[in-house]
């Protein structure tokens, strides 16, 4: 709330003495005299009105007469005066009617609603009737011979009183709808220069002057010591523009601004205002104007509210900043982030650089293992240093951006992507805090001009592809991307032949999460998950063959030597006493649609003679709503041999309430995306959300990625049924699950 001000500087001096003595502060304007226009075709009766009230005033402000002696002369006085208050009219001019028709003008024509009418008339056989009072908007109507000097004074107060409300209303009302016009522009704005230039020009255009006024601003609010700066100007301080407030000439508006940037309030002088706009997030801003008259208290009290607004838009141009950095801003380097230049290079696909310029990705080699060596700290150091010599070395030319961990993205000209230019920049030591160290770089470039499409993703594909080529078989140098290469095709291939290699040589294996009941700690059973060591030694990542492996088809044989390896391991466990746990195996859509797979699954229930209900099938919620209705009569006939299902990453996919009271599934698995989440609002709401649908369509609730023990506590108490994780155990060997068994709990767990 903006406040009255004055207070004291530190040499007791008052704020607003300060002002008096301001050469363009001193000094009060005598108040404009109320303007009263006589319409009369009889110059006496002019004469007599203005004799009557020569020397009169109405509320401290004198009277000016006008004088029209037709309805056509007074029509133009109306038309180029409008800030008449009150009309003296005679009923009966050149015809019997002129008095009205010229209310009908004034009012119609004319448009002015809120100058005062009183109609006068000598004869007492001419007064209107009520209702064309009424319908003529006439606020008044005398007799001649009534208006002594007394009465015709009481007439004229009463107007002018009418006249002084009406307006007020209508200024107020023209001055709310100036702040709102204003307030909504203001909210988007896109700088702290555009909004506090805006600013200015709005204030002048609310109070109808001239403004000469300045906008000081301190840029942040948690380093008080910043030296604050005039933002915007015009008039006489324009000069002033980006000058810090210790160096204003004038030391009176130094002392105004200091005092309001350190104590929040607002001052009115005579032809002075000084606001504190607000901004919480910006150590202050505060708007200095000199005006060309003083307010009027409508206005005054319009600035106030001004002044509020602004300091609301001021904190909303703050939060849009801070929303625009945090999206588009990486944190650590203040350089633009990925999404940033993801939408640069998109607008250069579609201008004249796509046949001028390229995206370079520039990845530090062993970047990863420095860190691990010599700590994150180190590795921030670096980043930093690496992000601004780019910066230093290839200037305006180029826009660089941190893609991610150590990578970094350049659009720059096609003459600048060249190794000599690109690897020089990395030539010269790193000076770390004292410490010298050489920085190698591997870069992939594609020219802008060889993107299939517009998109910024589409140029930052093909420079990833050709940046992990690089980094295979060309670290430390440049690669160039060409539309041409098909090495990923190929990599693929050679991948795809490796994995049927691997069912032949025994290198697939499976691991085993267990599952367990919140509400006892029992173990209930396990999630198998496939595993591929090659011949060298290496595990090769599940995400790498097993989407090739569907592309290829090659999951139909994968699938089931899973489902035979997991039926044989349950085998084992029943025959070592834990026949109550059960054994779920992820499948795959393309091995839903195989025509045998009915067949197959009955097969190896029967070789490995395991009771149906202690094997699980996973489903993936998106496989699930994929076909909707083929997929649902592979999963019933499922149900029907006994077979329990999962639905897999649940809350991930589309699918809607009426499918999924439609799937015979038994389970509903909370992706690990919302668990890790659950320490956040949204986080619970979601979990919440989906524990409860799953009692509502009577089905069990499994938490998967549970990692802490206080996360196992917020799910019990949501009521859900099971979880798996690390907080449990890894995924373990399935010759290693037996001792885990035991481990926990022996025979009090076996539930057998």
């Amino acid at each position: 709330m903006m406040q009255e001000w004055p207070v004291s500087n530190p040499d007791g001096t008052g704020l607003v003495d300060l002002l008096a003595d301001d050469p363009v502060v001193a000094g009060a304007d005598t108040p404009p005299p109320w303007r009263i226009l006589i319409v009369d075709d009889d110059a006496d009766v002019h004469l007599a009105t203005e004799f009557a009230l020569q020397d009169a005033e109405i509320q401290g402000r004198g009277l000016q007469f006008l004088n029209a002696f037709s309805a056509a002369e007074a029509r133009e006085i109306m038309a180029r005066e409008r800030d008449i208050a009150v009309v003296l009219l005679d009923v009966v001019m050149n015809s019997d009617s002129a008095g009205l028709q010229l209310v009908r003008v004034i009012r119609d024509e004319l448009g002015i609603a809120d100058t005062r009418i009183v109609l006068r008339t000598g004869q007492p056989g001419q007064a209107p009737e009520i209702e064309v009072i009424r319908d003529y908007d006439i606020n008044d109507f005398k007799f001649k011979s009534e208006l002594s000097r007394n009465k015709l004074y009481i007439t004229l107060s009463t107007a002018i009183r009418s006249y002084e409300q009406i307006r007020e209303l209508d200024d107020n009302r023209r001055g709310l709808e100036h702040i709102v016009r204003c307030s909504t522009l203001l909210m988007g704005a896109q700088s702290l220069d555009e909004f506090t230039r805006a600013v200015l020009a709005h204030v002048a255009g609310l109070i109808g002057q001239r403004v000469d006024g300045l906008i000081c601003v301190r840029q942040t609010a948690a380093e008080r010591g910043e030296e604050p700066i005039v933002q915007a100007a015009s008039g006489r301080f324009e000069s002033w523009i980006g000058k810090p407030l210790s160096r204003l000439e004038d030391d009176r508006v130094r002392t105004q601004l200091d005092h309001l940037l350190a104590q929040p309030g607002s001052l009115f002088g005579d032809r002075l205002v000084a606001l504190h706009l607000g901004c919480e997030a910006r150590g202050g801003m505060v708007a200095y104007l000199s005006l060309a008259r003083p307010l009027n208290r409508i206005e005054r009290n319009l600035m106030e509210v001004f002044g509020n607004n602004i300091a609301m838009c001021a904190s909303n141009l703050s939060l849009l900043n801070r929303l625009r950095n945090a999206a588009y801003v990486d944190a650590l380097l203040g350089l633009p982030n990925r999404l940033a230049f993801l939408e640069t290079v998109g607008q250069a696909l579609q201008d004249a650089r796509r046949d001028t310029h390229a995206v370079v990705l520039l990845d530090i080699d062993q970047f990863a293992e420095l860190n691990d060596a010599l700590g994150q700290r180190h590795g921030d150091l670096l980043l930093k240093a690496v992000g601004q010599r780019l910066g230093e070395r290839l200037g305006t030319a180029a826009y660089l951006a941190r893609i991610a961990g150590d990578t970094f993205g350049l659009l720059l000209p096609l003459d600048l992507a060249v190794p000599d230019r690109l690897l020089g920049i990395f030539r010269d030591f790193f000076d770390l805090q004292g410490v010298e160290q050489r920085v190698m770089v591997t870069a992939g470039v594609v020219a802008l001009r060889e993107v299939e499409g517009q998109r910024g993703s589409d140029a930052l594909k093909d420079a990833s592809i050709i940046l992990k080529r690089a980094k295979r078989d060309q670290r430390g140098e440049v690669a160039y991307f060409r539309r041409a290469m098909v090495t990923e095709g190929r990599e693929q291939l050679q991948l795809l032949q490796e994995l049927r290699v691997a069912l032949d040589q025994d290198q697939l294996f499976l691991i085993y999460q267990p599952q367990l009941d919140l509400s006892t700690d029992r173990v209930v059973g396990m999630e198998c998950l496939l595993r591929w060591r090659n011949g060298a030694g290496q595990l090769i990542p599940p995400d790498r063959f097993i989407p090739l492996a569907e592309q290829s088809g090659l999951i139909v044989w994968l699938g089931e030597w899973v489902l035979r390896a997991a039926a044989a391991h349950l085998r084992q466990l029943r025959a070592r006493g834990w026949g109550e746990l059960r054994v779920a195996v992820n499948v795959s859509v393309v091995q839903l649609r195989q025509p045998d797979f009915i067949d197959m699954l009955k097969r190896v229930l029967h070789d490995y003679q395991v009771p149906p209900e202690r094997l699980e099938l996973e489903i993936t919620e998106s496989m699930a709503m994929g076909d909707f209705g083929a997929n649902r009569r592979v999963l019933d006939e499922i149900r029907q041999l006994g077979v329990e299902l999962a639905l897999d990453d649940f809350g991930t996919g589309y699918s809607s309430l009426g499918y999924l009271q439609r799937l015979a599934v038994n389970r509903l698995k909370i992706d690990r995306s919302f668990v890790r989440n659950i320490e956040t609002p949204e986080g619970v709401g979601i979990i919440r959300t989906v524990i409860q649908l799953g009692h509502t369509l009577g089905l069990t609730v499994l938490a998967e990625g549970v990692e802490k023990p206080a996360w196992a506590e917020r799910l019990k108490e949501l009521g859900c049924h099971e979880t798996q994780g690390y907080l449990y155990s890894p995924p373990i060997a399935g010759d290693e699950l037996l001792a885990w068994l035991e481990r926990q709990g022996g025979e009090d767990a076996r539930g057998a």
